[in-house]
Parts: structure tokens; C-alpha cells; sequence
């Protein structure tokens, strides 16, 4: 059962437990990070091993294919969450 902290209007801060529905099927639900424009961010997602999320303003398909480049290559590096994986 998930924990969450709750503070109303004029209240103190209180721990309660709340119940998710439906019920979610992974135990861990995958994480996405958004980038676009910072090649750093790209990397930053690879080396935490979370998903990537981006999109086309403002940048073309071969800057986005370079950046995507730069986040599989930060995934795969030794001792990230993606070294045994690929994305």
C-alpha cells in the first residue's frame, strides 16, 4: 500500500495511506524523462536508465537523431541501470 503525506488548508501535514485504482501491473512503474533542446539531458536520462521522451520544435531529425545517439551511448556505459539492458 503506497504512503503519501497530505496537507490541507490550515492544517499540519499528516501521513495517510491511499490506495491506487486500478491497481498498477508493474511493480515499478517506468520512469520518462523529457528532453529537447540540452544534449546533457539527453545523457543525464541514458546514465539514470530512464526512458526518453522528446519531441521536434525547434530541432530537426538529425539533431534529434544525434541526441538519441548521445542517450543510448550514456545508457550502455559501464555501471549505469542501462549497462544490462538496451534501450
Amino acid at each position: 500500500m503506497a504512503r503519501r503525506t497530505r496537507a490541507d488548508a490550515g492544517s499540519v501535514a499528516k501521513t495517510c495511506k491511499v490506495r491506487v485504482f486500478p491497481r498498477p501491473v508493474q511493480k515499478e512503474l517506468p520512469l520518462w524523462l523529457t528532453a529537447a533542446g540540452n544534449a546533457e539531458t539527453f545523457q543525464m536520462a541514458g546514465r539514470l536508465g530512464m526512458n526518453l521522451l522528446t519531441h521536434l520544435l525547434g530541432q530537426s531529425i538529425e539533431e534529434v537523431s544525434e541526441k538519441v545517439a548521445l542517450y543510448r551511448q550514456a545508457w550502455k556505459e559501464p555501471g549505469t541501470p542501462g549497462a544490462a539492458m538496451s534501450p
